[in-house]
């Protein structure tokens, strides 16, 4: 089974996670943790964008 991680830059984790089941919609999705603002600079990723790393 290969894990996918999402960094979302969505505040709102309602609007976060429709973004993500409407890119993948046949996804098993679980909210591990919020993003910080570092972690976002860190892989680049800005206001409502996505960014997929994959395990």
């Amino acid at each position: 089974m290969r894990h996918e991680f999402i960094l979302v830059a969505i505040a709102d984790q309602a609007e976060a996670l429709r973004a993500v089941k409407e890119c993948l919609p046949d996804a098993e999705i679980t909210v591990d943790s919020e993003a910080t603002p570092e972690l976002l600079a860190e892989y680049q990723v800005i206001d409502g964008e996505m960014v997929v790393l994959a395990d």
